[in-house]
């Protein structure tokens, strides 16, 4: 790493000198809030294929080029054409990065230019002195050795796993994101795609760890069909768009989330496992046994599933309502009277009930720490939530509340 320290001072000069965010969508792709040259431990990722790099490239393709220069020059001239070729690679680079943006996992993308100053390298190596060659190539040997003995993906010394899972040598421990991303998020969300009889599932932004989520659906016997990945929260043409499933219509959509985000579709219920949130379609409600974390539900054969306009949805006693809008699912085989109250709210809660049947009820209002009665028919009941006074709030802050769901007395 001592090597890229220059190129490191470089590139943040550069930066600095044009005035261009190394995470400018305009140049840059999926990096949001990611400095590729900041100063810092990343020692769980430099071995890693999809994100590390390999400073001897940096160091051999250069060289090689300095090399095959002097030997021209010293009237080597069947070399002028490995030269050329040297000289083409290094103007297809310059046009490579010029044209395309930079993005986290984009070194799988230089794959080619470096099999191919593989050519020029050899051949400057067998120009100069043997003895020299043979020390440049042993030294080189010996440099790979860790990477091809200990790197973080196709080790030939592979680590054994301690997990009880399949999916276990996806995340080992040491893993730095394996605070927020673990085997069992993806075993959950597996659970429930199967268990929601849900067969078209979709991805609705970048998946970072999308085969997980492949050998979770097999492990559980899903048989459904995922279409191709639909990017919509970046700010330029998506070509994979052509190869969806004309009428293709996903009954859930997986996508990754921040671990703050806010779940914005108000009409289908979003379940969330830490990074990972699938939406599902409220008709699967019979089916998810899954409950909103944030809920303190009483009630017997009541299920109460979170909407959207929550965040923080991860296992805990409150969610922030983000907004002024959110709404929560009930579902019950039987008529039921209940009661709730909203612990927190700053404000009045308007509560809009849309039972089964497809008739709005008319709204009610829960003062903040009183409680409300509301009638659950049989089935599936929205409820579409309006906090008074939330829509003043700055968009950085959210209003935590605490939701108690009882038998009305």
């Amino acid at each position: 790493m001592q090597i890229l320290g220059p190129i490191t001072c470089l590139g943040s000069s550069i930066g600095f000198r044009t005035g261009v965010a190394q995470d400018d969508p305009r140049y840059a792709a999926f990096v949001s809030g990611f400095d590729p040259f900041a100063r810092g431990d990343f020692s769980a990722f430099t071995r890693h294929e999809d994100i590390g790099a390999n400073p001897w490239h940096v160091a051999l393709i250069p060289a090689t080029l300095v090399v095959l220069v002097l030997l021209v020059v010293r009237q080597r001239y069947e070399l002028r054409g490995t030269l050329l070729l040297a000289g083409g690679l290094c103007a297809c680079f310059l046009l490579f990065v010029a044209t395309t943006r930079y993005q986290r996992f984009g070194v799988r993308l230089t794959l080619p230019l470096l099999v191919a100053w593989s050519v020029p390298t050899a051949m400057a190596l067998t120009r100069v002195h043997r003895h020299v060659g043979r020390i440049v190539i042993g030294l080189l040997v010996v440099a790979c050795l860790p990477q091809l003995l200990d790197n973080r993906m196709r080790s030939l010394m592979h680590p054994a796993f301690q997990s009880e899972t399949p999916l276990g040598a996806y995340f080992p421990l040491e893993y730095s994101l394996a605070d927020f991303v673990r085997a069992s998020d993806y075993e959950a969300l597996a659970e429930a795609v199967s268990q929601s009889g849900c067969d078209r599932l979709a991805f609705g932004n970048s998946v970072i760890l999308e085969y997980p989520v492949w050998l979770a659906l097999d492990q559980v016997g899903w048989q459904g069909v995922i279409d191709s990945i639909s990017i919509e929260d970046v700010p330029f043409p998506n070509p994979s768009r052509r190869l969806q499933r004309v009428g293709f219509e996903p009954c859930s959509t997986l996508r990754r989330v921040d671990l703050n985000a806010v779940t914005t579709d108000i009409s289908k219920i979003n379940l969330r496992w830490n990074v990972l949130m699938a939406s599902f379609e409220p008709a699967l409600a019979p089916r998810l046994s899954a409950s909103a974390p944030f809920v303190d539900n009483t009630v017997e054969g009541l299920r109460v599933l979170p909407g959207g306009g929550w965040s923080a949805l991860i296992a805990g006693t409150s969610a922030a309502f983000a907004g002024n809008e959110a709404t929560l699912f009930l579902y019950s085989q039987h008529p039921l009277h209940v009661t709730l109250r909203f612990d927190g709210a700053p404000g009045v809660v308007t509560v809009v009930a849309q039972p089964p049947d497809g008739e709005v009820g008319m709204p009610a209002k829960a003062q903040p720490g009183a409680s409300l009665d509301v009638r659950v028919p049989a089935g599936i009941t929205e409820l579409r939530l309006h906090l008074a006074g939330a829509d003043t709030l700055p968009a950085t802050e959210s209003v935590p509340i605490h939701v108690a769901v009882s038998r009305a007395g």
